[in-house]
């Protein structure tokens, strides 16, 4: 019988000599039973060597010591502080710097990427898979989660859905009901809703939600 914390390791280790999503994938499906050990970069190292680095951008390096060894208090202030520092650059850009970081005045986007990578690396070591909320909201900024296409596109169907449910219930209770009417009862311009529905798509939607509840009432509270 074979020695599982043994296969584990020979696993994982196969793993890290190439740690590509395709390897990855591979090994998965060939030992669903096994945990992987996915921590492939050697935090202490790149902290010993981006020290200097750290302190001009008035990051503390005993609290990323701390977010390198899965400290969560630690890594929820760090992923704060590496926001604080995005947020400045962010600023200085709107005002014509947009130079800073190939200049190295200020925090350059690899180097969020990989302290980011260091941080899931150490939760992974570790064996502690709960991420603070911190460090998710960072991940979702780089990702560019809430500024993605993907999101542009629900939020405009949420906003879209609520406008036809809006004209909807106006014309139920006899009140009038055009974009305008709509518009002013979501408080955005009218132009706005427009763009939301194309050509007589409006009122097509619009009667099509009265007829569906005229044949399916909502229940009553």
């Amino acid at each position: 019988m074979s020695d599982p914390a043994a296969e584990q390791k020979r696993i994982s280790k196969n793993f890290k000599k190439n740690p590509s999503i395709k390897h990855y994938v591979q090994l998965r499906r060939q030992y669903p039973d096994v945990e992987i050990e996915v921590a492939t970069n050697r935090g202490m190292d790149w902290l010993s060597h981006n020290y200097q680095l750290l302190e001009e951008m008035e990051i503390d390096t005993m609290l990323v010591a701390g977010a390198l060894d899965a400290d969560a208090a630690d890594m929820s202030e760090l992923s704060l502080r590496i926001m604080e520092v995005l947020i400045a650059r962010g600023e200085l850009e709107v005002l014509g710097d947009t130079h800073l970081q190939s200049r190295g005045k200020s925090i350059r986007d690899g180097f969020v990427n990989y302290s980011i990578a260091l941080m899931l690396d150490a939760l992974s070591w570790k064996d502690v898979l709960e991420v603070p909320r911190d460090l998710i909201v960072l991940i979702k900024h780089v990702l560019g989660a809430e500024t993605s296409n993907e999101a542009e596109k629900i939020d405009t169907s949420n906003r879209r859905f609520n406008a036809l449910y809006t004209a909807a219930h106006l014309r139920k209770n006899g009140k009038s009901s055009t974009m305008a009417d709509v518009a002013r009862a979501m408080g955005v311009s009218r132009s706005t809703v427009t763009r939301w529905f194309p050509e007589d798509e409006f009122e097509v939607e619009v009667q099509r939600i009265l007829d569906w509840e005229r044949k399916f009432p909502p229940l009553e509270d």
